[in-house]
């Protein structure tokens, strides 16, 4: 069974485990590793899937509260994908503003100010309003901006 844009996008395993509707984002000392994000100043590859890992043994129909763990291949939402994403203690209001991620790889509204200098990356538009704790959909296409 195949992923979305499992042949398009690069293939990244996880460097611990990965929650659903999560913001990722590269390694920057492993390779093909990502992991969660953990703010938005690193650009983001996707966003992972919003479903759970299953355990591989016939025996065990066990469910991981993971999309994926530890040195497994991350199933992921990459540029051009709409995914779901969990939004995180900033209420997503304006459809305006991009989304980028906050402490736990949920997102947050991004204001862009003209002339500041903190460098920072969205992970894309959203495409519904939310609060804390619910899922939004979101047009997946990093960037980077400055707030």
């Amino acid at each position: 069974m195949s992923t979305v844009n499992q042949l398009a996008q690069n293939t990244y395993i996880a460097s611990g485990n990965i929650r659903p509707a999560r913001i990722l984002i590269p390694s920057q000392t492993v390779v093909r590793s990502a992991a969660e994000a953990g703010a938005a100043t690193t650009r983001p590859i996707g966003v992972s899937l919003n479903g759970y890992k299953f355990t591989n043994s016939i025996y065990d129909g066990s469910v991981y509260a993971y999309t994926a763990v530890a040195n497994d291949p991350i199933p992921y939402a990459g540029p051009g994908s709409v995914a779901l994403v969990l939004v995180g203690a900033t209420s997503v209001t304006d459809l305006r503003l991009p989304v980028g991620a906050t402490t736990d790889g949920a997102c947050i509204p991004l204001t862009p100010i003209a002339g500041a200098g903190t460098v920072n990356y969205t992970i894309g538009y959203p495409l519904q309003t939310g609060v804390a704790g619910d899922l939004i959909l979101v047009a997946v296409n990093p960037e980077q901006i400055t707030v």
